[in-house]
Order: structure tokens, then C-alpha cells, then sequence
């Protein structure tokens, strides 16, 4: 076939997802071709590597430098939807010329279903990764509750604490009808879990189908004679991975037991990263942090860990602890969303409840008794060439693409005659 794919994502575990998807499609046969807004992060997992890119500038806001500051501030989701919709319909055209079989879509972290699909006239796929939480998730308080603080006391408060409310509901409104319309314009949704599905039908009251990821066993691979004396762990520095949950865990354990924390992240919120380094020296925690290491650095420091630690909040699938079992290594991680499909407690690591007690048990479990780390690390390998590859998810995505094709090409059938 020949595929048309189109993304905005930033460096992280969603571009390494789709780096890893282009590559297995290519070794499949395929022609691939990839469409992106100028600005995107090329510099980590560049596609450009695999298959021909195309860069094409976001539009700017129309009007003089005041009428963009009020549209900006005013109708700023308007404004956004309207940049991405223009630059979609560049982008259909030039796929629809391309007299490509199908269009594979991923996210942008500002909309996160694109609104492609009505301009590229060939059969649609969006691989949404998850719908913007944050319209629909307590993160922590739940969206339409905190603009609601502040409608007692003087007239003058009430009054610009309800405008502020009106102007807020009226922007997330907006937005989620604009990500729900654009998501139900597409043919066929894949998402990388059964928990994304259930989010997806609660979020949108769509359908869509899983279709799991897969690591690449080139890069992923067990480290020799590894030194097993610290805990390491993968996330942004944002309180939704959750890293001072897993600092408060470890600062309960005996100080003998109390391995290093190797933190590595591909960014972090400046407040965030003090207030984790806080805690650590708060509970003597040995806290290493590191930012965008390399891949091969990466696999380095993972691969020589006695356990992946990992406790983000309402993960979507979890593809790192994956990525660690390929590595041989274990996972200790909160049984919590997608995390649940990814690790088998007791075979590739150990699922534990949501309290730091808990957490903190589960670790206690692999630094006291080595072995079974060890045998759940070398089960873990096995568990992820058993179905977990670059080529399993290669054949997954496929199987989609090709029905989508198909149920275009019968509806089309059914059109005509």
C-alpha cells in the first residue's frame, strides 16, 4: 500500500510509537510517506531518516497586531482549530494528489484529532494516542468544578468570577466539540489500549479498536553482567508521572535498602523538578536526573537497573515498562490504567495498589529477594518477544490499515450500484 501519514508530535513515548510503526510498515513493503507542520522536533527520532517528509508551515492568525491579540485572547481555541484546519487542508491536498491507498494519523499535543480526514479524500485511520485529559479528567480537580470557586462574596467578585466561569466553559466546550467532530470524521480509530477504548467511548461516545504497540528488540536489549544496584524510572517532569509519589515510596524503605533513583526525562516543568529534588533530599533519597539522554544512553542505564519503577497517573497503555522487560528488567508499578495490560504481576514485574505503603512493599519484594527479580526480568524478555515486538505491532497496525481500505472500497461499491 501506499500510506500517507501525518503527525505533530514531540519528542517522547508517542513519537517513538510512530518512529517504531513507520519502520515496521517499511520492512512490511510499503511506501510511506509522512506530512508535518514546520517547527516539529526533528532532532529526536527523525522520520526524515526512514521515509520522504513534508514540512508544511502552520498559518499564522489573520488580521493587524491588535485584532490577533484579541483573537488570540478571546477565541484562542477557535483560533487554534482554524491554524490546524487550514494547514490540514494543505496537506489533504497534497496527500489526495499523492494518489495515496490510505491516510495513518496521529495526534498533535494541541488538538489531538486533527482535522484531516474531510480533506484527504482516501480511507482514514487515527491512532489517538488519548483525548485531551484535561477537558475531561480531575487533573486534580475536575474541569467544570474549579471555575466555580469564587461566586460568594461582593457583587463586583461575583460578577467577573461568572464571566471568568462563562469564558472558560464556553473555550473547553469548544474544544471538546471540535476534538469529538474531528475524531468522529475519521474511518476507523486505533487506540493502544482497552483502557484508551474505554476512555475514547467515554470522552466521545466513539467506537474504536486497540491495536498495541511493540519495541524494537535492536535497540531494547538486556545489558551484560548489569550492576543491579539502583531503581530507575522514565517520565516528563509533570505531576502527572507522578515521580514524588515513587520519592516518598523509597524514602520509607530501611536505609540499606534505599537504592538510587535514576530519574530520565525527555523535559521538565522547572517547579516540578525542584519540588521532586525537595522531597528526595526531604526523605535522603540518592536522586540522579537525567534529560534527554540519547537512546543508546537510555538503554544503557535501564538495562543495568535491578527494577523499572513506575507510577503515573491514568497512563494510557505504559509502553516504557515494556521497553524495560525487553531489557530483561522487571517493573514495579501501580496497577492503574493501561499499566495493567503491560506488566503481569508476578511473571514481568509486580502491580501494586495506589498508597505509598503499598508501592513501597512492592519494591521491598525485588531489592530483598534478587532471584526472583531476576527471573521476572528474564520472563519479562520472553513475554515481550512473545508478542510485544516492532513486528507484531507491524502486523497489527496492517491488519487495520487493510480494513479500512476494504470497508472503503465496499462502501464505495455499494454507492455505485
Amino acid at each position: 500500500m501506499k500510506i500517507a501519514v501525518w503527525h505533530a508530535l514531540p519528542s517522547g513515548g508517542g513519537k517513538r510509537a510512530l518512529y517504531g510503526h513507520v519502520k515496521g510498515l517499511l520492512a512490511r513493503g510499503h511506501e510511506v510517506e509522512v506530512w508535518e507542520p514546520c517547527g516539529e522536533e526533528r532532532r529526536y527520532l527523525p522520520l526524515s531518516d526512514l521515509a520522504p517528509v513534508h514540512q508544511l508551515q502552520l498559518p499564522a492568525i489573520s488580521g493587524g497586531r491588535l485584532a490577533r491579540a484579541v483573537r488570540q485572547a478571546v477565541f484562542d481555541c477557535d483560533v487554534v482549530h482554524e491554524m490546524y484546519d487550514i494547514h490540514c487542508r494543505r496537506v489533504g491536498e497534497d496527500i489526495s494528489d499523492g494518489r495515496f491507498d490510505v491516510l495513518f494519523a496521529n495526534t498533535a499535543a494541541t488538538v489531538h484529532a486533527p482535522p484531516l480526514s474531510q480533506h484527504a479524500m482516501v480511507p482514514s485511520l487515527l491512532y489517538l494516542q488519548e483525548p485531551q485529559r484535561r477537558l475531561y479528567e480531575a487533573l486534580p480537580t475536575p474541569p467544570l468544578s474549579a471555575e466555580l470557586v469564587g461566586l460568594r462574596g461582593q457583587p463586583w467578585r461575583r460578577g467577573v468570577a461568572l464571566a471568568k466561569w462563562m469564558y472558560e466553559t464556553r473555550r473547553k466546550g469548544v474544544r471538546v466539540r471540535n476534538e469529538v467532530a474531528d475524531a468522529a470524521g475519521y474511518d476507523c480509530l486505533a487506540v493502544n489500549s482497552f483502557y484508551s477504548r474505554e476512555s475514547v467511548l467515554r470522552a466521545y461516545g466513539l467506537n474504536s479498536r486497540v491495536c498495541y504497540l511493540g519495541v524494537d528488540l535492536e535497540l531494547f536489549t538486556p545489558r551484560v553482567s548489569p550492576t543491579r544496584d539502583y531503581l530507575v524510572t522514565v517520565g516528563a517532569g509533570t505531576p502527572l508521572k507522578n515521580i514524588k509519589f515513587i520519592v516518598a515510596a523509597l524514602g520509607t524503605l530501611p536505609e540499606k535498602e534505599r537504592l538510587p533513583l535514576e530519574w530520565i526525562a525527555n523535559s521538565a516543568h522547572p517547579a516540578e523538578l525542584d519540588g521532586v529534588k525537595e522531597l528526595a533530599e526531604k526523605y535522603e533519597v540518592d536522586l540522579r536526573i537525567h534529560i534527554n539522554l540519547t537512546d543508546r544512553d537510555l538503554v544503557a542505564l535501564l538495562g543495568g537497573a535491578l527494577a523499572f519503577v513506575y507510577a503515573p497517573r491514568l497512563e494510557p497503555f505504559g509502553l516504557a515498562p515494556l521497553e524495560a522487560a525487553a531489557c530483561a528488567v522487571p517493573t514495579v508499578a501501580v496497577a492503574e490504567a493501561g499499566v495493567r495490560e503491560a506488566v503481569v504481576d508476578g511473571r514481568t514485574g509486580v502491580l501494586t495498589g495506589g498508597e505509598v505503603s503499598e508501592f513501597a512493599a512492592g519494591l521491598l519484594e525485588v531489592v530483598r529477594d534478587r532471584a526472583f527479580a531476576s527471573k521476572m526480568g528474564a520472563s519479562a524478555r520472553y513475554f515481550v518477544e512473545e508478542r510485544w515486538t516492532l513486528e507484531h505491532a507491524s502486523r497489527r497496525l496492517e491488519k487495520l490499515l487493510v480494513d479500512v481500505v476494504l470497508q472503503a472500497r465496499v462502501a464505495s461499491h455499494k454507492m455505485l450500484s
